[in-house]
């Protein structure tokens, strides 16, 4: 007879192991009614081979019988002993990680790299828009002869240097507070449930910051600093876990491919923060061919265009995060979170396949969930990171060269812009 198939992914590549053995076993059997006219239909167990253990049940009158496969494959935690290798929650994430690997590259990859690549696009954008806007505030805000003792007044259409400086730091202080608090985070409640935050955070402070006006008792400078400031912290949020999820979600071979899309982006959000400020340029240009060479020759049109021209520079780097939103928000958990972090073995199996499937969240029966979490989870194994390991590692030269080189290129590449 020849042995039925089943779908190998996830657990099921257990059962579908454990339906070959039942089938060659049950031939082996047919075979010896026929030459021996044995009934055997009673026995106690039958050979799994070298891995599994015998599968069997017992009945009301408590004498054991084989197990069908269709109870098998219907609820397989519950009909397979805790004896059984098949059982050993180890396994199964080792399975399901597995799964994740041997994935050939498709849309659902592509929606990672997007998703997380959109990202790393609006923080390029918001942080690199600053230069290409510094000319514009001194026209607008800081045009006249400044006026002691008054947040009003200017200096001569030009952007004080210390206020140039502060408005261009604000958004790296805020990212360094980001990218600790929200990878804090991310260890402690899950990837999905701050991925998404960070980008709401990003877009509030963008928008705020195009909408910022002056008043007698709050100047420019302080609003824009400080709405910089949560701006940053969305972005430092941003860096740790679109990373993370990005590695967590790709296959070993593709794994490289996509992070450098990702990363990539922040040289296509810089030019696309260039682009838009030329058109923005080229829509006002007459209100600024008026004038002269000097700063302070910019009439009232002048600086009504400056002040329209640099709010609709920075607001548009909220538009693409807009989109990205939705997406982020209904991404699916990694599944090395779920199963090193939760211990949820089965929610983790059904995420898997949600996010192959292009779904928010794997369905999984909420019983069978809570009882394998329960029984199988504190058996879970998973590896742990520590500081001795960290120190270790990077101790060695090889290691700690390659961290080195990317946080000083990293550093510099802030730095220079």
């Amino acid at each position: 007879m020849k042995s039925p198939r089943y779908p190998k992914t996830l657990g099921l590549r257990v059962l579908s192991t454990v339906a070959k053995t039942w089938s060659d076993d049950s031939d082996s059997d047919d075979d010896d009614d026929n030459n021996n006219n044995n009934d055997n239909d009673n026995d106690t167990d039958f050979n799994f081979g070298s891995i599994f253990s015998p599968l069997t049940a017992r009945n009301t009158t408590n004498t054991t019988r084989r197990l069908s496969m269709e109870e098998v494959v219907r609820d397989p935690v519950s009909s397979v002993p805790p004896h059984s290798s098949a059982y050993d929650p180890n396994l199964r994430r080792r399975l399901a990680l597995a799964e994740i690997d041997k994935v050939p590259f498709g849309w659902y990859h592509v929606r990672a790299v997007t998703v997380a690549g959109i990202g790393f696009f609006t923080d390029s954008y918001d942080i690199f828009a600053i230069n290409l806007i510094t000319s514009l505030l001194g026209l607008v805000f800081w045009q006249g002869e400044p006026i002691s003792g008054s947040n009003y007044g200017g200096n001569n259409g030009v952007l004080p240097q210390a206020v140039n400086t502060a408005l261009k730091a604000a958004t790296s202080g805020g990212a360094v507070i980001g990218s600790m608090g929200f990878g804090w985070l991310a260890d402690k409640v899950g990837r999905r449930k701050m991925y998404g935050i960070e980008l709401a955070i990003i877009v509030v402070a963008t928008f705020a910051q195009a909408l910022s006006a002056p008043s007698s008792s709050v100047t420019m400078t302080g609003l824009i600093i400080f709405w910089r400031v949560v701006m940053g912290i969305g972005i430092g949020g941003d860096y740790p876990l679109s990373a993370v999820i990005t590695s967590e979600f790709a296959p070993t071979r593709w794994r490289g491919g996509m992070m450098a899309a990702v990363f990539s982006m922040q040289g296509t959000g810089q030019l696309a923060a260039a682009i838009v400020a030329l058109i923005t340029t080229v829509c006002f240009k007459d209100s600024f061919t008026n004038t002269t060479s000097s700063f302070s020759s910019c009439d009232v049109a002048c600086q009504t265009a400056g002040d329209r021209a640099w709010r609709i520079i920075i607001g548009f780097g909220a538009v693409p995060a807009c989109f990205a939103l939705y997406w982020r928000l209904t991404i699916p958990e990694t599944p090395r979170y779920t199963f090193d972090v939760a211990h949820d073995i089965e929610k983790a199996q059904a995420d898997i396949k949600a996010y192959m499937n292009n779904k928010s969240e794997g369905s999984v029966n909420p019983i069978l969930q809570e009882r394998t979490k329960q029984g199988q989870g504190k058996n879970l194994m998973a590896p742990e990171a520590s500081w001795p390991d960290a120190f270790f590692y990077f101790s060695q030269w090889k290691n700690f060269k390659v961290l080195f080189g990317t946080m000083a290129s990293w550093f510099f590449f802030d730095l220079a812009f």
